[in-house]
C-alpha cells in the first residue's frame, strides 16, 4: 500500500537527479531535451514531484498557466522551502517569468476527470509507468478529456530497473514506481489504442553502471484535432 513520501526522501530524490545528470551528461541531454515538446499556454504536470520548476526551464514555450499535481503533500513543502541551489535558481526563474502557477495535492486521475479541454500539454515524467491495467486506461482517458484537440501528451518513462530490493520497496511504497513494470512499447500501444496519435517515440539505451535503469523512453502523442472528447 502506498503512503506519503517524507520530506527527506523527496529532497534526496531531487539531489540525486542532479547528481546523475552531472555525472552522465549524455543520458541527461537525451531526456531533458524532451521538454522542448512542451508547448502552449496551459500546461499540466502530472506527478510533478520536486522537479516541477526544473522541468519548466526547458519547455518549448513559456506557458501562461502551469499546474502541478502530486500525491505527496511534502512535494509542495519542498518546492516552497527547499534550499538546494538548483531548486532556488529554477524557482526564482519561474517566479520572474510571471507564470500563473498552482499545485494540486491528491489523486491525478480524480483531478483529470474534473477537467475538460483545459490544457495544451500534459506531461508525466516517470509517472505513466507507475500505472497499469484498468487504472492506466482511466488515466489516459482522463488525459484525453483534459487536453484541447491537437494537444500534446508527453511521456517520459524509465525501464529495466537496476537497484536493491530496499530501494524498490521504498519507491513502490511512495508511488514512485509500480510493482508491474511495463515495457515502453506496451505503453505506446496502450496510449494509441485509447485515441491518441503518436507524434514521436525515442528510446535511449543506458550504459551499464550509470543511472540504475536500462533504458529511457521519451514519447509524445497528439489528441486528434477533430476529437471533442
Amino acid at each position: 500500500m502506498s503512503e506519503q513520501a517524507p520530506y527527506d526522501y523527496i529532497a534526496d530524490y531531487y539531489a540525486r537527479v542532479h547528481e546523475k545528470n552531472a555525472a552522465f551528461p549524455e543520458i541527461a541531454d537525451f531526456w531533458l531535451s524532451g521538454f522542448r515538446l512542451v508547448t502552449g499556454a496551459r500546461v499540466l504536470n502530472l506527478g510533478c514531484g520536486p522537479m516541477f520548476y526544473d522541468n519548466l526551464a526547458r519547455f518549448g514555450d513559456v506557458p501562461k498557466t502551469y499546474v502541478g499535481v502530486d500525491l505527496n503533500e511534502q512535494t509542495f513543502a519542498f518546492l516552497k522551502n527547499g534550499d538546494h541551489p538548483e531548486l532556488i535558481k529554477h524557482r526564482k526563474m519561474a517566479e520572474a517569468a510571471g507564470i500563473e502557477m498552482s499545485f494540486v495535492q491528491g489523486d491525478a486521475i480524480a483531478y483529470l476527470e474534473t477537467q475538460e479541454a483545459a490544457f495544451d500539454t500534459i506531461l508525466g515524467i516517470g509517472f505513466f509507468a507507475t500505472f497499469s491495467g484498468e487504472t492506466f486506461k482511466r488515466l489516459i482517458s482522463g488525459c484525453r478529456r483534459a487536453l484541447v484537440p491537437g494537444g500534446t501528451l508527453l511521456k517520459m518513462t524509465w525501464h529495466g530497473s537496476i537497484r536493491t530490493q530496499a530501494e524498490t520497496a521504498a519507491k513502490i511504497k511512495y508511488r514512485y514506481d509500480n510493482e508491474v513494470e511495463p515495457a515502453g512499447e506496451e505503453l505506446v500501444r496502450e496510449i494509441t489504442s485509447l485515441g491518441f496519435e503518436t507524434a514521436s517515440d525515442e528510446t535511449f539505451i543506458c550504459p551499464p553502471d550509470t543511472i540504475g535503469w536500462r533504458s529511457i523512453q521519451v514519447a509524445a502523442f497528439r489528441k486528434p484535432l477533430g476529437d471533442a472528447t
